[in-house]
């Protein structure tokens, strides 16, 4: 996977570290939050986010997904990959 992604940062198994990777990427690629943007699938995703300033798309298409705590939570949930999909695209100019 590094061949095909740089950099990758990853979890620590001794305690969360998600804001404090999402807060390194901005500063060693010199971004600003607006820059940057996370898919994930728990209300805790978006928290950490929001820790950084940067968004929050929330998959909720697995039966896993605790849709209740992602709608309690404010998130912006996409039920179905095609709606994030589409977007996305919309985001991106495409």
């Amino acid at each position: 996977m590094t061949s095909a992604f740089a950099p990758v940062l990853t979890g620590d198994p001794d305690h969360p570290n998600k804001a404090a990777q999402f807060q390194k990427l901005l500063t060693d690629e010199g971004l600003q939050p607006d820059e940057l943007a996370y898919v994930g699938d728990t209300a805790g995703d978006l928290k950490n986010c929001r820790e950084v300033g940067i968004h929050c798309y929330s998959a909720a298409w697995a039966n896993s997904v605790k849709l209740d705590e992602l709608k309690s939570a404010g998130a912006d949930i996409y039920l179905m990959v095609s709606d994030l999909h589409r977007q996305l695209s919309k985001v991106l100019g495409h």
